[in-house]
């Protein structure tokens, strides 16, 4: 070393990328003062706060309509939940969200121990909703909203 096993040439687009990631972290609280460091703590101080509302709102929202049903309520969590809609199949429900422009998986996410605990792993697992700094209440309510509108349909749609 340092004469052997070099990669050679570095990959300067890949630097660029870990450039414009810890720049964007750094710019998300814009009332943030000092340095770099100090910045990316209050941006990532900031994203977990927005995270917190939003996913608040998520759960909230989830825990009010009969025919969802959440699973699992860690005490500290990700920002993510996994549920089911009455009448659908998980992978229903995720397509048909899909095709309303919103972003969510289903299956069993490599949990296959939990889910074929909880006896879901056959029938498909469960819908999986994650909340990032980026996303919106506004977002949230129209997730809620076309659970509604699905649930409506009572498992009767086509897919």
């Amino acid at each position: 070393m340092p004469d052997r096993f070099e990669y050679g040439t570095p990959s300067f687009p890949l630097l660029a990328g870990v450039t414009a990631a810890v720049d964007h972290l750094a710019g998300l609280d814009p009332a943030a003062q000092g340095g770099r460091r100090e910045r990316i703590q209050a941006g990532l101080a900031a994203a977990q706060a927005h995270e917190e509302a939003v996913f608040d709102r998520l759960l909230a929202g989830l825990a009010t309509r009969p025919a969802v049903t959440v699973y699992g309520s860690p005490a500290r969590r990700c920002p993510t939940v996994s549920f089911r809609l009455a009448g659908f199949t998980p992978a229903q429900t995720a397509a048909a969200l899909g095709a309303a422009g919103l972003c969510l998986s289903s299956g069993d996410y490599y949990a296959y121990e939990y889910f074929q605990a909880m006896g879901l792993r056959n029938s498909g697992g469960a819908v999986r909703a994650s909340v990032y700094h980026y996303n919106t209440a506004d977002e949230v309510d129209r997730l809620l909203a076309e659970l509604d509108r699905l649930a409506g349909f009572g498992g009767r749609m086509a897919g």
